[in-house]
Order: C-alpha cells, then structure tokens, then sequence
C-alpha cells in the first residue's frame, strides 16, 4: 500500500509539469524545493510527537502561509506549489 501511495503521490508531482515541457524545466527546482520543505516540516513535526495527520496539516499549513505571503509580497499564489509542498510532507511520512 505504501508503494501505492508514493507511485501516487510522484505522479501528482509531476502532473502540473505534464503541458509544457519548457515549463517543466524551469519550474522543476522550485517544485522540488517545496516538496522538501514540506518533508522538512513533516519530519520536525513527527519528531516533536505528532501524529501522521497532524504533521500532514503543519505541512499543509505551512505551505498556505508561503503562499499567502508570495502573493503579499508581489508574487502571485501558486496551487501547484502548495500541492508540491504537502506531496513532499506525504513522501516523508510514507516512507
């Protein structure tokens, strides 16, 4: 089943880069950086004792309030990067 999940989970990843491939390249990086940012935040929380949703939701909270503050501060919000940041947390946790 944990199989499964990661084979899931990987190809959501890359489902946003699936429509151009010039896109692909140059936001690659930025999606792999949110995806181990939420692992980070996932890890910390399982460190500190939360359970499997707790640190998904630190996860997904986490990524909400990167978003909220690129489009605050000039950027724009960005869904994919949220969902990479907590598809990073998920990998974490199940693996």
């Amino acid at each position: 089943m944990k199989r499964l999940v990661t084979i899931f989970l990987l190809i959501a990843l890359a489902m946003p880069t699936l429509a151009n491939p010039k896109d692909w390249f140059d936001g690659q990086a930025d999606k792999i950086g949110h995806s181990l940012a939420g692992a980070t935040v996932a890890g910390l929380s399982w460190k500190h004792k939360a359970t499997v949703e707790g640190a998904l939701f630190n996860t997904l909270l986490v990524g909400y309030a990167k978003e909220e503050f690129d489009q605050r501060f000039g950027g724009k919000w960005d869904g994919w990067d949220l969902l990479a940041t907590v598809i990073g947390g998920a990998l974490f946790l199940a693996l």
